[in-house]
């Protein structure tokens, strides 16, 4: 029999041969995890009261389980459900320009996100627990009203570009000299007033954008850094 027909609370599901495989092992896990298999229906309730498109988010399981980029801006959403955090294959998300003040602990379930994006928001803590996303290597949390940047950001090794743009930062902390990875930082139009001399230490920096801040002097040792653009 080509087909095999699965019902999900009152939902027929068509899974080919092919994917039944596939389906088992992410059910299986589930189980095992002890967590509640009505997640994809209530994670599609969600979707549906938000007119989010099915191209967007697929309603089937397995395209759903398999999906690695969701882009969720412009849609005016004040909250995350936690569902979400379930789809742990995605590795860029877009929470553009919607209304979000911050993130579900969740978030450190999508442990092979690699970029995600949440410019344009209403964010006036910097959400602590991207700190946790150890693969990724986009930050982009542009346009917000940001003051301060935890300690915990060091943790992310992997981090490449962090985009800060237009915030209210008011200091950046030491830690931020131990993003071994980091190549690019913006920091434009904040309200910085000095930079931490750890900056040193970021071997693979190539950008460092600190024009409209109230910063009255560079560390000498910033221009040490090869290729550094401070602009």
């Amino acid at each position: 029999m080509d087909k095999l027909i699965t019902t999900l609370d009152s939902k027929a599901l068509v899974v080919s041969k092919n994917n039944l495989h596939e389906l088992t092992k992410h059910i299986t896990k589930d189980i095992t995890n002890n967590k509640n298999l009505l997640w994809f229906e209530t994670l599609w309730s969600w979707a549906d009261a938000n007119k989010i498109d099915e191209k967007v988010l697929p309603r089937s399981i397995v395209p759903l389980l398999k999906l690695s980029n969701l882009n969720l801006s412009n849609l005016n959403l004040y909250s995350i459900p936690k569902e979400l955090y379930n789809l742990d294959n995605l590795e860029e998300l877009s929470l553009y320009n919607n209304v979000l003040q911050n993130l579900p602990l969740g978030i450190v379930n999508l442990k092979n996100l690699k970029r995600i994006d949440l410019s344009k928001n209403c964010f006036e803590v910097f959400p602590t627990s991207v700190c946790s996303l150890k693969n990724l290597k986009e930050l982009h949390i542009r346009s917000n009203w940001i003051q301060t940047i935890p300690k915990e950001i060091k943790y992310l090794k992997q981090l490449k570009y962090l985009d800060m743009f237009n915030n209210l930062l008011i200091a950046l902390p030491d830690e931020i000299g131990e993003l071994d990875s980091i190549i690019e930082m913006d920091f434009l139009q904040n309200n910085l007033c000095e930079v931490p001399p750890s900056i040193i230490k970021l071997n693979n920096l190539i950008s460092f954008r600190v024009k409209n801040n109230n910063i009255k002097t560079i560390p000498k040792e910033l221009f040490g850094i090869k290729e550094v653009i401070i602009c």
